[in-house]
């Protein structure tokens, strides 16, 4: 499986994974200026920890710049919510779509109604007020490298 993974230029793991569900995407990286989308989305190597989870989307963070209690080199493992689930994810960090492509990364601090208020990691950080996001993505997973 190596070699073949090797002559097509992917990871092995990539080659054994189901079609039923959608593959885990890294969809954006944290940088010094906030959450920003990738040119284009890429696949993510699902951790064993949390694959065959609830079968929500997985997608996963790069860290580029630290903030918080999240060092550059980082990468965060999340799991899409609908809005139905958002009222429980108060106090948790997530990432939350923004129009025109972008995202918000922050701990969810407040929700009324359709508008959630998200707290960036970092001192100094002002709220962000997001109306109707489409879904949010709860962090699950922290990986970082020794």
């Amino acid at each position: 499986m190596n070699r073949i993974a090797a002559a097509l230029g992917v990871e092995p793991e990539l080659l054994v994974r189901g079609d039923s569900a959608p593959a885990p995407r890294l969809i954006a990286r944290l940088g010094e200026h906030g959450a920003e989308a990738l040119p284009a989305p890429r696949d993510a190597i699902l951790p064993t920890e949390l694959a065959g989870r609830d079968g929500a989307p997985l997608l996963a963070l790069a860290i580029d710049s630290s903030a918080g209690e999240y060092r550059a080199g980082d990468q965060l493992w999340l799991r899409e919510v609908e809005p139905a689930e958002f009222a429980r994810l108060i106090n948790r960090d997530v990432l939350a779509p923004r129009s025109g492509g972008r995202f918000a990364f922050g701990r969810l601090i407040d929700r009324e109604g359709s508008r959630i208020a998200l707290l960036p990691p970092g001192p100094g950080q002002r709220q962000i007020v997001i109306d109707g996001p489409a879904w949010l993505a709860v962090a699950e997973m922290l990986v970082r490298r020794l």
